[in-house]
This record gives structure tokens, C-alpha cells and sequence, in this order.
């Protein structure tokens, strides 16, 4: 994930998420297709709440780039935990906070694949291609991520941090 972010530069471009392997393979988006659709939402908006609709594209942008520069510090802190912490009992916090995360990240994906179990809702109708190219592939990831963290926290000797 982290090397994906660097690669896309979604820390300094929301938009550059139109280089994402799935989305080229389904025939691709150039960036002006992105705005360019960024900017056919926010005119969608209901007469004289044209703001809020500007509001609105402008958060999805902002989460994105929030989101990209949250997984570049998240990888920066692990690997700083994981070589600088002399101890498995001083890493348990961050154990837990990635056990946590990876469940969250599972649920939300497991919500737009439209699985039974998940974390929210959407009203999003999407494809089965969409579903299958993002969601149900990171779902796994995510749960082996979590249950390897959780068992660090969990497990090993010595006292807790």
C-alpha cells in the first residue's frame, strides 16, 4: 500500500488515483477525467446549494489525500516501532492500534463489495468488476494483517507497555 501511494504521489494529487492498476485495466481515466468529474458532481447539486455540493467534491479530495498521507506515516512509524523498540512489549501498543485498523479497513471494504457483515453503509450501486477489483481482494489482506497483529498484542512474554 505504501509503495502504491509513493508510486500514484496520492499525497500531493487526489487525482493521480486514476493510475491505480484496476482502473487503467477497465480502460483508464486521465486526470482532466477526473476533474472533469469531480466538476459534473458538484453541478449535480440540488439549486442553491451549489456550495455545499462544492463542499462536498472537496472532501472527497481531502479524505483521499488525508487517507495517502496517513498510510505513508502509518509505514514510517511501524518500521521506526519495529527496529527501534527493543522490546515485543513496547511494541504491543502499536500492535493493537494496527489490529484495530486492519478490522476497520476489513469491515469498510466488506460494506462496498456488499458482503453481509461490514462497517456502515453506502447507497453506492456498484458493478460486480468494481466490487472485485478494490474491495474483496484488500478484505483478506486486511484480515491477515489484523489477526498477525492482534496475536502480537496478544501474545508474547514480558509486561505490557
Amino acid at each position: 500500500m505504501t509503495g502504491i501511494t509513493l508510486l500514484l504521489m496520492g499525497v500531493l494529487e487526489s487525482c493521480n488515483l486514476v493510475n491505480l492498476p484496476p482502473i487503467a485495466e477497465q480502460g483508464g481515466l486521465a486526470k482532466e477525467e477526473c476533474y472533469a468529474m469531480t466538476t459534473a458532481m458538484m453541478k449535480a447539486a440540488p439549486r442553491g446549494k451549489e456550495t455545499a455540493g462544492e463542499i462536498l467534491a472537496l472532501f472527497f479530495h481531502v479524505v483521499f489525500r488525508i487517507e495517502q498521507n496517513y498510510i505513508v506515516c502509518s509505514a514510517v512509524a511501524a518500521w521506526y516501532v519495529l527496529l527501534k523498540c527493543p522490546s515485543a512489549a513496547a511494541r504491543k501498543p502499536w500492535h493493537l492500534f494496527l489490529a484495530l485498523l486492519s478490522v476497520c479497513c476489513a469491515l469498510s471494504d466488506a460494506t462496498f463489495a456488499g458482503l453481509p457483515i461490514g462497517l456502515g453503509s453506502t447507497a453506492l450501486e456498484l458493478s460486480d468488476a468494481a466490487k472485485a477489483s478494490i474491495t474483496l481482494p484488500f478484505i483478506p489482506v486486511w484480515t491477515v494483517l489484523g489477526v498477525l497483529n492482534a496475536l502480537a498484542f496478544l501474545g508474547g512474554k514480558g509486561k505490557s507497555a
